[in-house]
């Protein structure tokens, strides 16, 4: 710390949380029913920072909106990211990886990082959200190793404190997730 002073503690309770945003079948009970569950979870444990993964722009999105929630702007490529806080957003930045997914997901989602740099008691904290490619086989898990890397960039490129989220689909028993994991932790990250 500059002068010799005190290191400053900033402090907050955050959630991150994959809300499955996919239709039924696909995930159960239905989105409609699901979703204000989940944000009423959310809203009665106080959470200060939460970001949501697979939250889309569908239907029975309105469940999460509130004020402080940050998400794509409808021009920007719909990655289902989103961060809701009750501090002051700074600044924000939507970055698509633009690496690929598979053809399905692809109609409607593409994989990236949400940006938002919160001012928590004076200190400018940025919390970076993400969403990586799931699935074990070879060709996905080398994917979700290219997106691990390009979040991490993202993480990483302003001098400011920061917390990684998400939701990184990564796998114990595969090399290429432990070799990422093993990356993001040598660049000082602490897993919470």
């Amino acid at each position: 710390s500059p002068g010799g002073e005190p290191p400053m503690t900033t402090t907050f309770r955050l959630a991150t949380l994959n809300i499955w945003g996919m239709p039924e079948p696909l995930s159960w009970p239905q989105r409609r029913v699901r979703f204000p569950r989940i944000a009423k979870f959310l809203d009665a444990n106080a959470f200060d920072v939460i970001a949501i993964q697979e939250l889309w722009r569908i239907p029975f999105r309105p469940a999460f909106e509130r004020p402080g929630l940050v998400a794509p702007a409808a021009g920007e490529p719909n990655s289902g990211l989103a961060i809701a806080t009750r501090f002051r957003v700074v600044e924000t930045e939507h970055v698509a990886y633009g690496l690929g997914a598979p053809f399905i997901e692809g109609l409607w989602t593409s994989k990236g990082t949400l940006r938002a740099s919160i001012e928590i008691g004076g200190v400018v904290v940025d919390v970076v959200d993400t969403h990586t490619q799931a699935y074990r086989g070879p060709k996905w898990s080398a994917l979700r190793a290219k997106h691990l890397v390009a979040a991490l960039e993202v993480a990483k490129k302003r001098p400011v404190p920061f917390v990684f989220c998400g939701d990184f689909n990564v796998f114990e028993r595969i090399a290429s997730d432990r070799e990422a994991l093993r990356a993001i932790e040598a660049e000082g990250f602490v897993d919470a």
